[in-house]
């Protein structure tokens, strides 16, 4: 039962499923009504269900999982996702009619911008507060 495969880290207030191995056919699997039935149930239960899923650009997974999502947050890796593959994803994030919450900037290496700009530009970095419909606070330069 779902029940049994959640799983709770400690400390943390985070509840969490394993996807464990990777079934045959995937998509068979996020395409079925026990997936749908899964995230609604898991919906009941908290306050926010997050599923990671691959790269969007690698297979479809993400968008198949997020039609059953609220929405979704691109994450792209500083210095590493080229601007036209993110712009790309979000195309067809937003083809799908999957609602884009965002962009998680990940892998910023702090460090690199201090040397490179200046201390000054890197204390311009100031957290933006709750955004309307987000659960959690926003981040902005």
């Amino acid at each position: 039962t779902p029940a049994q495969a959640i799983v709770a880290v400690p400390e943390t207030g985070l509840d969490v499923i394993v996807a464990g191995r990777v079934p045959r056919h995937p998509l068979h699997l996020l395409r079925s009504p026990r997936f749908a039935e899964l995230i609604a149930g898991l919906r009941e239960r908290y306050d926010v269900v997050i599923i990671d899923t691959p790269p969007l650009q690698n297979v479809s997974d993400a968008l198949v999982a997020g039609m059953q999502a609220s929405g979704c947050v691109l994450v792209a890796a500083a210095g590493k996702t080229p601007v036209h593959v993110a712009r790309a994803s979000v195309r067809r994030i937003q083809a799908a009619g999957i609602p884009l919450f965002g962009v998680l900037l990940n892998q910023y290496d702090v460090e690199k911008v201090r040397t490179e700009f200046g201390e000054r530009d890197v204390q311009g970095m100031r957290p933006y507060g709750r955004l309307p419909g987000l659960p959690w606070p926003a981040t902005t330069f």
